[in-house]
């Protein structure tokens, strides 16, 4: 008994006699033998103080003299190692001795594991682990937070495969909690990180489709974002009435994210107007509010607005901060106006505000991109000063500026001296690759390989292009085919580069193959369409370019006019006139305008041939189909049959010329003056009497009939 009170005396202690506390063996030795109420009395008092690491070494001494405590003892010591974040020893500990403990108290206890993974620790993915092994093996069910906390780590990380996991494990039979906005919102912007703004609002529409969801600010805030990268901005306009139906209020957040799609959008009026409304709901605009217009206004190219609403802010008592003042100073680079970004920079310090690294790094591109490298290390200098340490960010903008200015032996210094970083070796080999310097793409790729960085898609797409040029075409392939195995996707400059490489080198095998892999994914690109229809025309198969070609136009993915002049110059070097009227005939089924382009193109491409007769054929189709044909494709017929002396031929469409385009048309004009001259000379001269005195006067009937015809 006298043993017990001895060792409440020591838990009753104040904390600032608790370091004089004998080790365990000390009171071991003394003949003391702890109890477990003891003990937890003890632990208790530790951990009120929160002294968890002498809880944690403590029950250590414990295990090695082999004293036993309780399921209470585990608890604390389980408490405490969640409390020291050592959640790995957590983990196992609990696992190994909190089986038999009551069920409330231990859920508490996993959720904390779980939130402590993924928040403090920030992986979700060990956190998810966690959570699998309590639903399957424990039979425990954390709470619908610790759900929600893994999905939104999963969505700010841009890992929406997995949230959606979890958002499965969490609408599983066997848990059913209903998702709330949190998640919704979560899992919105998380798509949208992700590039994919059409999946963020089909989860929008299901979830409010099958009533799971009643949406709030928050998650209408998270659809505008969605609504904005899709280019669909002018149907936020749908959702503001939808919301006010709801009688939800709107807030200066939700604002700033719909001005937000109009600068992406370029609409300037709009942005304007969506800030009176803000004034006439009584909304008050905020700093970060202010610094989205100023940089919006800067990014359009409105330098002067945006020191408009710098001046209002500050007139509204709100303080301009870092990101503000960098906003300006960055859209007076892009304008070339570096004297006042820099005198902009300079007065900073007086107003207040802090500069920081990356409002050095603006300038420093600015200048860089100038080549005026006087200033750039000026900069560099001033942020020694000033204790700022240029990070990698810093000296990457430095590197890009040598490469830009031709100045790859200061690039590649500059980058040895420095810890170099994936963006670091991209910007080398883009560098190196414009110079068609073979001796650099190979040094650099040489150091990208020794450094052992791991590569991103980016860095992919720039060691294939140089790659090429230095003619290893069969690392370009490994290169390529190895990219599934470090995670990483090849993206629509991947299959372009590849393909135009292939193609230039004249291994048009191996480009196909690339192109029949580009056409299983789903991805959107133009550019892979006329690399492949390009080297196949190089290749002399016409055939195959112009379905290449069909399929182009049904994807209706943009196609420019080179393209066709390229088929059709292919079709016509293999089939002659013929064929190339049977490819025009193809291309029926198109939207009109791209097939009056064709038409109009293939007119041309006859006529400075010679086969003026077969345009005019190409005429009379366009005419069934209520095609319209410019004024240059009139002219290039009119004249080639007139040259070939097929003026009785001509007439008609004369007629049609005239009728359309009027004198007012300079080719109209020129036309008609060479045919009359054949005609009838007295005629022609006065005609062109009539038109230098006042061409606008003119009275011109025209009699046009298969007989004689007379010109007054």
């Amino acid at each position: 008994m006298f043993r017990t009170r001895e060792w409440r005396g020591f838990s009753s202690s104040s904390h600032t006699k608790f370091s004089k506390i004998p080790s365990l063996q000390a009171l071991l030795k003394s003949g003391f033998t702890p109890t477990a109420t003891a003990i937890n009395k003890f632990f208790l008092f530790l951990f009120r103080v929160h002294k968890f690491e002498s809880i944690i070494h403590f029950f250590s001494q414990m295990n090695s003299n082999k004293i036993n405590g309780n399921s209470q003892t585990h608890s604390i010591v389980a408490w405490a190692l969640l409390k020291s974040h050592k959640f790995e020893e957590a983990e196992k500990f609990m696992k190994t001795q909190m089986a038999k403990s009551s069920k409330s108290p231990i859920i508490r206890m996993w959720e904390s594991l779980i939130q402590g993974f993924c928040i403090k620790q920030k992986d979700p993915e060990k956190a998810l682990s966690v959570l699998r092994d309590c639903l399957r093996k424990h039979g425990i069910l954390p709470s619908s937070f610790t759900f929600c906390s893994i999905i939104h780590k999963f969505s700010s990380q841009g890992n929406m495969g997995k949230a959606i996991e979890v958002l499965e494990l969490m609408s599983d039979d066997k848990v059913k909690y209903p998702f709330d906005n949190f998640v919704c919102s979560s899992v919105i912007s998380g798509f949208c990180k992700i590039g994919k703004p059409e999946l963020a609002l089909g989860f929008f529409e299901n979830a409010i489709s099958s009533g799971a969801l009643q949406a709030n600010i928050v998650t209408y805030t998270a659809l505008v974002s969605a609504l904005c990268k899709l280019g669909r901005v002018s149907e936020v306009c749908d959702l503001v009435y939808r919301m006010e139906k709801e009688g939800l209020a709107f807030d200066v957040i939700f604002y700033s994210s719909w001005v937000c799609g109009y600068i992406e959008e370029k609409i300037l009026l709009e942005l304007l107007r969506k800030k009176r409304q803000m004034v006439e709901k009584g909304i008050n605009h905020d700093t970060i509010s202010y610094t989205i217009l100023i940089d919006g206004f800067s990014k359009l190219g409105d330098v002067e607005k945006a020191f408009g609403f710098l001046e209002k802010m500050r007139n509204d008592g709100l303080k301009p901060n870092s990101v503000t003042y960098t906003a300006i100073i960055s859209s007076l680079c892009k304008k070339g106006k570096l004297e006042e970004a820099f005198a902009v920079f300079k007065s900073i310090g007086d107003l207040g505000a802090e500069v920081d690294e990356f409002m050095f790094a603006t300038l420093i591109d600015g200048f860089s991109r100038r080549g005026d490298f006087d200033n750039v290390f000026y900069l560099l200098d001033e942020m020694e000063k000033r204790e700022i340490i240029p990070s990698i960010v810093t000296y990457n903008t430095v590197i890009n500026g040598f490469c830009k200015s031709r100045k790859m032996l200061e690039a590649d210094d500059l980058s040895k001296n420095i810890a170099a970083d994936i963006i670091t070796y991209s910007t080398l080999l883009h560098g190196y690759t414009n110079e068609e310097n073979i001796p650099g793409i190979l040094e650099t790729k040489r150091r990208v390989e020794e450094a052992g960085v791991s590569l991103d898609v980016v860095m992919c797409n720039v060691l294939i292009k140089a790659l090429f040029m230095v003619g290893a075409f069969e690392d370009v392939y490994l290169l390529y085919k190895g990219m599934p195995e470090t995670d990483l996707v090849p993206d629509s400059i991947t299959y372009c580069t590849l393909i135009d490489g292939y193609c230039k080198v004249g291994r048009i095998d191996e480009a196909l193959e690339i192109f029949d892999e580009f056409r299983t994914t789903s991805i959107s690109s133009s550019a892979c369409y006329h690399s492949i229809i390009d080297g196949l025309c190089k290749s002399d198969m016409g055939g195959m370019a112009v379905e290449v070609f069909i399929e182009l136009n049904e994807k209706s993915l943009v196609s420019h006019v080179g393209i066709y002049k390229m088929l059709m110059k292919t079709i016509f070097k293999e089939k002659g006139v013929k064929g190339v009227l049977h490819f025009v005939s193809r291309m029926e089924s198109l939207v009109p305008d791209t097939y009056n382009i064709i038409c109009n193109n293939y007119i041309l491409f006859l006529c400075k041939r010679g086969f003026a007769e077969n345009a005019s054929e190409m005429y009379m189709m366009m005419r069934r189909k209520g095609s319209s044909m410019t004024s240059k494709s009139y002219y290039s017929i009119l004249r080639g049959l007139i040259r070939a002396g097929r003026s009785r031929q001509s007439l008609p469409l004369l007629c049609s010329f005239l009728k359309e385009y009027g004198l007012v048309e300079s080719r109209v004009r020129k036309i008609l003056t060479h045919y009359l001259c054949l005609r009838d000379v007295d005629s022609a001269l006065w005609f062109l009497g009539k038109m230098m005195d006042n061409s606008s006067a003119v009275t011109f009937p025209c009699f046009c009939s298969q007989g004689p015809h007379k010109v007054w």
